[in-house]
């Protein structure tokens, strides 16, 4: 009888031990054992403009929202989507860690639409950075590209990483929302571009590219030589069945992802994890996009 409490409480414990473990791990974010150490996080953020028509989601009430989602998920750089100039010293301000570099795509330092590239101060170095438009014309100062309703850039940084100890290129892009040759076209333009820019490093391509993973400039993007989308070829994928356009509705069903990141295949890191992140506070959403995250191991 002795023998058989002694097998029954090593079997309890063992029981005890293995729950608490599946609880523990279960966790959207917590990382499995396996997963190595010193990664680095790279992300694309829409944070959306500053409308005034967005009544019940304006700026003033959720940019303290896109603070809370740099403060939990502690990206280490990540490409910014539409902020003016008021809003990305609103970012700055709530989340002191970060800095930015770019400036808008008419060109200016202090007014109009960006596309930044931040980084947390702490553990990111900018070593150089540059700007590129979109366009078939000159492409080193602001031109309308094709059939685009606006001016569209590309900001790119190479950087060092602090702790991981490597060193790579990020590249953001917003693709024009209108015009259907810009997007052909910038989407060719960049292949090109970019790895002549990068060279033998590493590099991401990160953004709101307005296609999703279904339409045809996806794929001559995730087929081409020198470009892979991170979210098929990661490891583990985290909200990986929802769109990126949310519309402010954190219940929304699209699975429809315009927002990317593209990594170089000729130089590629492993990617640990590829997630969708789809927090909510009280109902509400930081921005109508969903911020997309990969971890990198170098």
């Amino acid at each position: 009888m002795k023998l058989l409490k002694e097998q029954f409480m090593i079997t309890l414990l063992l029981f005890v031990i293995v729950l608490g473990h599946t609880t523990c791990s279960d966790g959207k974010d917590n990382p499995t054992p396996d997963e190595p150490k010193n990664t680095v996080k790279i992300a694309t953020f829409n944070v959306r403009y500053n409308n005034a028509n967005d009544v019940g989601n304006l700026w003033a009430d959720r940019q303290h929202l896109v603070a809370e989602i740099l403060a939990k998920h502690e990206f280490d750089i990540f490409g910014a989507q539409e902020p003016y100039f008021d809003q990305l010293s609103d970012m700055v301000r709530l989340s002191p860690d970060y800095a930015y570099v770019g400036r808008s795509r008419t060109g200016q330092e202090t007014s109009g639409e960006f596309a930044p590239i931040f980084y947390h101060k702490d553990r990111i170095d900018i070593l150089e950075w540059g700007q590129f438009w979109l366009t078939e014309k000159d492409k080193t100062v602001p031109n309308v590209g094709w059939d685009a309703a606006q001016p569209r850039t590309c900001v790119w940084a190479r950087v060092r990483h602090k702790i991981a100890g490597e060193t790579f290129y990020v590249f953001n892009v917003h693709f024009d929302h209108v015009g259907v040759q810009a997007r052909q076209e910038s989407t060719k333009l960049l292949i090109e571009e970019v790895p002549a820019i990068a060279q033998e490093h590493p590099f991401f391509l990160v953004g709101d590219f307005n296609f999703d993973q279904n339409s045809a400039n996806f794929q001559v993007l995730n087929t081409s030589d020198v470009l892979a989308d991170t979210y098929g070829i990661a490891q583990r994928n985290i909200n990986g069945n929802r769109g990126t356009l949310n519309s402010f509705n954190p219940n929304s069903t699209s699975a429809a992802r315009i927002d990317h990141i593209f990594v170089s295949k000729l130089y590629p890191p492993t990617i640990v994890r590829h997630q969708i992140i789809t927090d909510s506070f009280q109902g509400k959403l930081p921005s109508d996009h969903f911020p997309v995250v990969v971890e990198v191991a170098f």
